[in-house]
């Protein structure tokens, strides 16, 4: 259909003026970004039919070649703009496997419209919305008290500055489904999730949700039953709990004598992409699929020279992740006992070496672990791995806040934070203002125990951390 001889499109309370590039809303500008607004303008014109990705991606990136998951985040910020989401599309629907149509009423453009300079400035339209003074739902309060926490935050020591998120999209990996019909292999369910978050968390161009919080967001969800939820449940819960953009959907087959590892990764409308990785080490398959993965969202993968997560010996790579599943479920001995193994047969790794001195923490040897952390913490600041002794040091943090070494503990979070500005971390982060929020409770200073709760709300706020952020606005 042809565009309005003006190209200025009206439906409900929006207006679009394509030559202006202006979205308003009851009078009232809208700010999208440029691919957004190129994206919804041309889904308006050609709203008479249904529009290939393929057609999307050119008209929208010409002469460039970006992948379907840029479009897909195009989508999803044009339908914020016009307060739509996935689920309602009440203005642009997906057509499965397809691409998208604007499904919106679009009306001639009023006098009043054309005039889009007065309308910038007009009063907003009766839309039976209430003003934001009388907004009082539990969101609008945690922006409201996201925003305070700007304005009133003061470091103890100085103002801290931050840079721009790192680039890419939230990301939750779910619990692996095994279904090799072999209960001995249990332990991939939250060992083999663990190993490709592990994997991805070392990319800096892709946040993804970490395995304890995950895990204890599943099993909140879960309550008494002990039992995590069933896997679409558990994609609800990551959409809703965490914010994320995409989350991966993994199941452990037997063909043969041979793993298979299937994996889809998804929006909340879309199946993005398949994953199939084939080997007879499912830890080694984990490394694999991260290199996927990463390679979709990230736009980057991991060298190849070592394809296992710890070692080049799969048993102890079997032990390592078998480990790391029983401490996720909170059997503390069974992983001391299989950490242990992983790290007399592969002394030199740093993850087993951290994950076994963690296992040694929860089962109340805390000089034992807070030994094996110092060591490895000097090692790891020799060596410039700086995201490794940021999680070093947060565990660090975690033993003296337990042995009510609140000073120690301050010390060595604000150690970590400060490995994490660079690169930009802001759920990990958050998760450490709240932690140095905590200690500043137990030290009676309750002034700057707020100030950390509300920088760290609005970390949570800006990470997609929904789930975080209402226990933070809990303990406010």
């Amino acid at each position: 259909m042809a565009a309005d001889p003006v190209r200025i499109f009206s439906f409900d309370e929006y207006v679009v003026h394509a030559e202006r590039r202006e979205l308003l809303r009851a009078g009232t500008a809208v700010i999208v970004e440029p691919r957004v607004f190129d994206l919804l303008v041309f889904l308006i014109e050609n709203r008479n039919s249904a529009v290939s990705k393929d057609i999307l991606l050119q008209a929208v990136w010409p002469n460039s070649y970006v992948s379907e998951t840029s479009l897909t985040r195009c989508v999803m910020k044009a339908r914020r703009a016009l307060d739509d989401d996935a689920t309602q599309q009440r203005y642009i629907k997906t057509v499965h496997s397809h691409g998208y149509r604007f499904t919106g009423e679009v009306r001639p453009a009023a006098a009043q419209e054309v005039n889009t300079e007065e309308s910038m400035h007009a009063e907003p339209a009766a839309t039976g919305r209430r003003p934001w003074y009388a907004i009082t739902s539990i969101p609008a309060l945690l922006v409201l008290l996201v925003l305070v926490g700007v304005v009133l935050y003061r470091s103890p020591s100085s103002t801290p500055t931050y840079a721009e998120p790192a680039e890419g999209p939230p990301l939750a990996v779910l619990p692996v489904n095994n279904d090799t019909g072999d209960p001995e292999l249990d332990w991939v369910t939250l060992g083999l999730m663990n190993a490709v978050i592990e994997q991805i968390s070392h990319a800096d161009s892709l946040q993804v949700v970490g395995a304890e919080d995950l895990v204890e967001g599943l099993q909140r969800l879960a309550g008494d039953d002990g039992d995590l939820p069933a896997t679409s449940l558990a994609e609800a819960s990551a959409f809703q709990q965490f914010g994320v953009e995409y989350v991966l959907n993994s199941t452990l087959l037997d063909e043969r004598g041979l793993y298979r590892l299937r994996s889809t990764l998804r929006t909340q409308q879309d199946d993005l992409n398949t994953f199939d990785v084939l080997g007879d080490d499912p830890a080694v398959l984990a490394k694999e699929l991260s290199r996927f993965v990463l390679s979709e969202l990230g736009g980057e993968s991991f060298a190849t020279d070592s394809q296992a997560p710890i070692s080049g010996d799969a048993f102890v790579n079997e032990a390592y992740v078998r480990g790391k599943d029983q401490l996720l479920r909170g059997n503390v001995s069974g992983a001391v006992d299989l950490l242990s193994v992983a790290v007399d047969q592969a002394p030199a790794s740093v993850p087993a070496r951290h994950a076994l001195a963690d296992a040694w923490l929860a089962n109340g040897d805390a000089e034992r672990a807070i030994a094996a952390l110092r060591d490895l913490q000097q090692e790891l600041n020799e060596s410039g791995a700086r995201l490794e002794e940021a999680k070093v040091l947060s565990s660090l943090g975690l033993a003296a806040h337990h042995q009510a070494r609140f000073e120690d503990a301050e010390s060595h979070y604000e150690a970590a934070l400060e490995l994490y500005r660079e690169p930009r971390r802001p759920f990990l982060q958050a998760k450490l203002w709240f932690s140095l929020a905590e200690v500043a409770g137990y030290q009676g200073k309750v002034t700057l125990e707020r100030a950390r709760l509300e920088t760290a709300a609005r970390l949570f706020s800006e990470s997609g951390g929904t789930a975080n952020s209402g226990r933070v606005l809990e303990a406010l």
